[in-house]
């Protein structure tokens, strides 16, 4: 609305769209100090709240949640949710003191909620570990050992659901920046034309209304995988033969893509129809696509982080006889295929070896 020209001055009329018009009358009374916050007219006050970013107006919404509102808890969280404040899921999640509270609230599939939601509920989650009974009976010794590899898994998925995060944001920025070194150092006067047409101009909108950087690295590689198939074009059309070497590169940088908008998907965002088309580059994007949903993941241990190197310092010596002779229980919790956290994978293997193995030894003793 403030990036483009203001055309509405010379407009009769301007429409919203997305507000009501009760709901923006009532950011006009309140802004008039005519009305105050109720039960009855708090979703359509955080949907002005939502759309036009109004501090004043979120902070007296959150005073009226906290303090007169009837709204339950699970009620608020919702509310939080549908408008995409972070400031009342956090009020939500220092009310609840207890799992059985928590359980109540938070519904069952996490995935179906927002990046920051997640992050913010996952960590109450973490803090509420520990405490899902009111009276927990005395747990056995082995009980006690697992419970606490059950604390460092829960830590494990925060970090890496974050990492990836960032991560797809490093890896985002740098295309984008490959793009103008890569026109730069090409002599043949190839330029990239602006994509402009109507679905790129909605998602480029939809990244700007994005509310967390998962839905921000969701639509940005989509407009660049539109972006250097175009480039892939413009270079086929200038010399269809001899420029195999850059077709190839942007080929290969292609294929960084897909990853990125699988792994920042939610079903309540849209997408573009990147996979389509009769162009020769978008072939090859279809197959590349298939190629990548093929592959299997490859453990990475270069360039671990320095709290990676503590684990692997910290991880127990054992020997090949004792991981071929302990005894593990079946069905208990391993790290997240995904995750790809191979030194810590290495860590609880051999810490669960160590323990059981030493199980083991103690009950042949007390037998003999």
């Amino acid at each position: 609305m403030f990036s483009s020209p203001f055309r509405e001055k010379e407009a009769d009329e301007i429409k919203l769209g997305i507000v009501k018009p009760q709901a923006f009358q009532l950011f006009l009374n309140f802004a008039n100090n005519a009305i105050s916050v109720t039960d009855e007219n708090i979703e359509e006050a955080m949907s002005v709240v939502d759309y036009l970013q109004v501090p004043k107006l979120e902070t007296k919404c959150l005073e009226h949640l906290s303090q007169r509102s009837e709204w339950t808890l699970k009620e608020q969280f919702t509310l939080a949710e549908n408008s995409h404040s972070g400031k009342l899921v956090r009020q939500v999640m220092n009310s609840i003191n207890d799992s059985f509270v928590f359980n109540e609230v938070i519904p069952s599939d996490l995935d179906s909620l927002a990046s920051n939601t997640k992050s913010i509920v996952l960590q109450k989650a973490f803090e509420l570990l520990g405490h899902r009974k009111l009276s927990p009976p005395p747990m056995e010794y082995e009980e006690t050992f697992e419970q606490r590899i059950d604390e460092i898994l829960d830590q494990v998925e925060i970090q890496n659901h974050e990492g990836q995060v960032l991560a797809d944001q490093c890896r985002l920025l740098k295309t984008h920046l490959i793009v103008e070194e890569f026109l730069s150092l090409k002599p043949n006067g190839i330029r990239l034309d602006e994509v402009n047409n109507a679905e790129m101009r909605e998602l480029r909108n939809q990244r700007h209304l994005a509310h967390d950087a998962l839905e921000r690295n969701y639509f940005e590689a989509q407009i660049q995988v539109a972006k250097w198939k175009h480039l892939y074009t413009k270079i086929d059309d200038a010399d269809p033969e001899g420029i195999t070497f850059d077709k190839e590169i942007v080929c290969d940088i292609l294929l960084w893509f897909p990853p990125i908008i699988n792994r920042n998907k939610r079903n309540n965002v849209g997408a573009l129809e990147l996979a389509v088309g009769n162009l020769p580059i978008d072939e090859i994007y279809r197959n590349g696509v298939a190629r990548i949903g093929n592959l299997q993941l490859v453990p990475n241990l270069m360039n671990a982080s320095q709290w990676m190197r503590r684990i692997e310092v910290s991880s127990p010596r054992v020997q090949n006889r004792q991981r071929e002779n302990v005894r593990i229980p079946d069905g208990i919790r391993q790290i997240p295929a995904e995750a790809n956290f191979t030194i810590l994978d290495n860590f609880i293997k051999n810490i669960r070896t160590k323990y059981y193995d030493g199980l083991a030894q103690a009950e042949q003793q007390n037998e003999n």
